[in-house]
């Protein structure tokens, strides 16, 4: 039974799509690793949240729900980012600005999604 778009749900995708973008060009031009192949990173940042976008795009709420998973891997990895790049400061090539942008995004898409979730009266099986 597919339920009409909440304005939760159009939130939540609308955050991540916007995580998809800050890590495409976080890692492919603004403030690449450099000690790693050019695009490594940014492949291996971007592909897992490819994965549930079809689902999240189409309203399935076990989607929205596996998604939150997918997410606590990027609230770590901003947090962690911000902690070692503390002292940098903010510079357009610093690594700073993006991991705390990385941060917000992956929180409020954690928080839209249940949001999401609880609007649409999810029963897992």
């Amino acid at each position: 039974m597919k339920m009409p778009a909440t304005t939760a749900q159009r939130a939540t995708i609308a955050n991540y799509l916007v995580l998809i973008l800050l890590i495409l060009t976080w890692e492919g031009w603004l403030a690449p690793a450099p000690n790693a192949p050019p695009g490594l990173w940014m492949t291996l940042k971007s592909l897992p949240l490819l994965i549930p976008l079809r689902g999240l795009l189409r309203g399935h709420m076990r989607t929205y729900l596996l998604s939150t998973l997918l997410l606590l891997f990027y609230f770590s990895d901003g947090v962690v980012l911000t902690y070692l790049h503390w002292r940098e400061g903010f510079g357009v090539h610093n690594v700073l600005p993006y991991a705390l942008a990385e941060w917000i995004l992956a929180t409020s898409c954690f928080a839209l999604a249940l949001v999401s979730i609880k609007l649409n009266e999810f029963r897992a099986i």
